[in-house]
């Protein structure tokens, strides 16, 4: 315990410094201190989700409620996974077949594009999210464009759909470059 506290004492801007801190009154039973400890990490970073949960199990208070985005996108994830169901239960053609699979579409669209829209303006910016709500976005919409398309030629949408995925390639790799150097 001396050691996290003097940790939180030298770096007291430190969120994780508090974080541990509360870690360590917990395990030693003084939930006091420990809730006061979660609480100075999350006043320096809000953000901050092992003191956020840590907080709410210990005082039993209920989180900040969802911001809309968030709640569309779980709507859609829900929708997008019974939709799937239902269309792969569905005989292949049929009127409810069709209805199924075109909720399913616009539900993983709405879904990618507001998960990939979120981690790009998040504080932290996680640019894999971004890249793979994008890559997710491009593969259901390719595949709904090639099941719709009625003639067979290669048109300017096709190579801009190929620069989408091959500028998301190129930012994946990337991202497994930098976490190998890690």
């Amino acid at each position: 315990m001396e050691v996290f506290r003097l940790n939180a004492e030298t770096h007291p801007g430190s969120a994780n410094a508090y974080d541990s801190l509360g870690e360590g009154y917990l395990a030693a039973g003084d939930r006091a201190r420990a809730v006061e400890s979660y609480g100075k990490a999350v006043a320096i970073d809000p953000g901050m989700k092992s003191a956020l949960t840590a907080l709410h199990v210990l005082t039993g208070r209920n989180r900040r409620p969802y911001r809309p985005m968030v709640l569309f996108h779980i709507c859609a994830g829900t929708l997008g996974i019974l939709s799937g169901a239902a269309a792969l239960s569905l005989g292949k053609g049929s009127r409810a077949h069709q209805i199924a699979g075109r909720a399913f579409v616009v539900s993983m669209l709405s879904m990618s594009a507001t998960g990939a829209y979120m981690a790009f303006v998040a504080p932290h910016r996680e640019v894999i999210n971004v890249l793979m709500g994008t890559l997710t976005f491009y593969l259901v919409a390719t595949a709904w464009w090639t099941a719709r398309r009625r003639n067979a030629g290669t048109g300017a949408s096709d190579w801009a759909a190929l620069l989408v995925v091959l500028v998301v390639a190129a930012g994946l790799v990337n991202s497994g470059l930098e976490a190998v150097d890690q």
